[in-house]
């Protein structure tokens, strides 16, 4: 059931745009002792198409998070998550460009604190809430896990946002 913010957002007169489904979850830790439910929307890029452009996630983001915080309790209608993606795909183009990203970057894959820097949206980052955490598959060696040595498991993640 879509709250009636989004609703609201979604109603052009007499024409109701579909952009999807929501649908409820029961999502559980792995460990089965948190539990909640919820209604969650899924949406993809294809990154390999060309409007996207190959490499642009970073940039993608930064335009939507930033679409998001000025269109609160609202979700973008399909017209729109293809602008923003057009959008996205253009800014990182941009930084395609400028030769010190791409000397930095030879993939293309530029990191956020580059999105950040280059300002393509009014964007920072809270380093006291974020995480970037990892799964590790059951019965993997943890000899195979050194390059994840001091970084968070999704489960300490979810210990310290349940705090």
């Amino acid at each position: 059931m879509l709250s009636s913010a989004i609703y609201e957002c979604l109603d052009f007169g007499e024409e109701l745009f579909t952009i999807g489904s929501w649908e409820h979850k029961d999502l559980v830790s792995r460990d089965g002792n948190m539990n909640f439910s919820t209604s969650v929307f899924f949406a993809s890029i294809d990154q390999r198409s060309e409007r996207a452009g190959e490499s642009a996630c970073t940039a993608l983001v930064a335009v939507i998070d930033d679409w998001l915080h000025k269109n609160p309790n609202c979700m973008p209608i399909k017209a729109e998550y293809d602008t923003l993606i057009r959008e996205g795909s253009a800014e990182w183009r941009k930084l395609f460009d400028v030769e010190a990203y791409r000397s930095k970057f030879v993939d293309g894959h530029f990191d956020l604190e580059a999105v950040i820097n280059a300002r393509i949206r009014p964007l920072a980052v809270d380093h006291e809430s974020s995480f970037i955490g990892f799964f590790q598959p059951e019965g993997l060696d943890d000899t195979y896990n050194n390059f994840l040595q001091g970084a968070k498991y999704f489960e300490e993640i979810w210990a310290t946002i349940d705090r």
